[in-house]
């Protein structure tokens, strides 16, 4: 199962004429990935900072195996992506 959330990036709430505004620098996105059943554990070089895809993973094993293999439940949470656009409902500098 995957979810992708949702962030977006603003500064500090600054007094202005008609109220507070907030300037939007744009929105990050990133997936997660939850697997029930995994055997293989991600490596070093599968995560971003090594030019891997995976921004972090996390596991937790089944008690004894399957045949000659440990069994994982694992959360992988792909590297973030930035963009510099916004498309929601909310209030933008300059939009009311």
């Amino acid at each position: 199962m995957s979810v992708t959330t949702y962030k977006v990036r603003s500064g500090n709430p600054l007094p202005g004429a008609g109220g507070n505004i907030i300037f939007v620098f744009g929105t990050e996105t990133q997936e997660i990935e939850n697997n029930d059943c995994s055997s293989e554990v991600k490596t070093s070089k599968d995560m971003c900072l090594l030019g891997g895809d995976y921004f972090s993973a996390n596991y937790k094993a089944y008690p004894g195996s399957f045949g000659s293999e440990l069994v994982f439940s694992e959360t992988l949470a792909k590297k973030p992506i930035a963009t510099n656009e916004y498309s929601g409902n909310g209030p933008v500098a300059g939009r009311k």
